[in-house]
């Protein structure tokens, strides 16, 4: 048995965005996020997450078990950053 998962970046669009809850609150959202993602200044998709989670469970990934695969943009980079500048460091 092998189990892995991912952790997702803010994802464009949502539930949310398709019945129109929240516009305005997630069109700032999203802006600001969009700035947060070194790796292309934009949010992620739900291909892009799901094409990483088909990977996971393909043959091609057959010997990666126990991982949490960060599909973040970079963000996670940006963010220790940001955690580690403010201590100081």
């Amino acid at each position: 048995i092998r189990v892995n998962a991912i952790n997702p970046t803010t994802v464009k669009p949502t539930s949310l965005e398709q019945y129109h809850l929240y516009e305005e609150d997630l069109e700032e959202f999203y802006a600001k996020y969009e700035q947060l993602h070194p790796l292309h200044g934009r949010n992620s998709t739900a291909e892009e997450q799901a094409r990483t989670i088909m990977f996971l469970a393909s043959p091609a990934a057959s010997f990666i078990t126990g991982q949490c695969v960060k599909v973040d943009g970079g963000y996670s980079l940006y963010r220790s950053k940001v955690v580690t500048d403010s201590m100081g460091h």
